[in-house]
């Protein structure tokens, strides 16, 4: 999912995924700080020519079903 969003996971972790929106009431939050971190892509020409500007919630929803 490209752009800013949060990761939620339910107490029993029986569920959890992205929240790209939301309102909340009473929730405990916490933010992991991550002094070093490395992500490795793909370099390959689909990869490198992949538009990530459209809205993908549906593909997305199907996948984390």
């Amino acid at each position: 999912m490209a752009g800013y969003h949060c990761h939620f996971i339910a107490a029993d972790r029986r569920a959890g995924g992205h929240l790209p929106d939301c309102r909340v009431e009473g929730a405990t939050v916490a933010v992991a700080a991550l002094p070093n971190f490395s992500l490795r892509l793909p370099d390959s020409q689909e990869f490198l020519q992949s538009d990530l500007t459209g809205d993908r919630r549906q593909e997305l929803e199907k996948i984390e079903r």
